[in-house]
């Protein structure tokens, strides 16, 4: 019971844990969690939750054919909405992705501690082969670790995430999905 107060706490005072939470989950993964989110064209996405309030989040863009990255630190209250950041991402001792990653957040224009790393089509499947292989993540800014996560358990996290986004591409697909009952009978529809 105390654990399970502990927990509330922790996803009540965490505003990344909160939005994570808002999503449907597909399933699980060791430490990671895959959930869709409806916002982006029911594209999947994988996140864990670390220890000292960091998040690190994967998903499918349907809107915008890609995938992106999202870490977040409750430290990070100064990342500014809308602003660029040049960042490093290393998985393992493969060579960095450099980019520059968005300020981001899920009620704008209010700062979060977000940074969104856009992965273009021609990347994606290299991207998550690392991320599924290596054992951890490190994001680099001004030439500085910022972050190192562990990728326990991403091999299996990656391949529900392949499988969810499958499911929800077919469900996608349905042209009757929102289609209402035609029951006529019934005065509550």
């Amino acid at each position: 019971m105390r654990r399970l107060l502990l927990l509330t706490a922790v996803i009540v005072l965490n505003p990344i844990s909160s939005l994570a939470q808002e999503a449907p989950t597909y399933s699980e993964a060791g430490a990671w969690t895959i959930a869709i989110d409806t916002t982006l064209g029911d594209g999947c996405f994988l996140y864990g939750e670390f220890e000292a309030g960091s998040v690190f989040r994967i998903g499918v863009d349907r809107n915008n054919t890609g995938i992106y990255a999202l870490w977040g630190d409750e430290k990070w209250q100064s990342i500014e909405y809308g602003k660029e950041y040049p960042i490093e991402v290393y998985f393992g001792d493969e060579t960095a992705w450099k980019g520059n990653a968005e300020g981001f957040s899920f009620d704008p224009p209010e700062n979060q501690p977000w940074l969104k790393l856009t992965i273009g089509e021609d990347g994606i499947s290299l991207f998550m082969l690392e991320f599924m292989q290596e054992h951890n993540v490190r994001l680099h800014y001004e030439n500085r670790e910022i972050l190192n996560l562990s990728l326990k358990d991403s091999f299996q996290a990656g391949m529900q995430l392949m499988k969810c986004q499958e499911s929800a591409d077919k469900w996608s697909e349905d042209p009757f999905r929102d289609m209402p009952a035609d029951n006529s009978e019934d005065p509550f529809r």
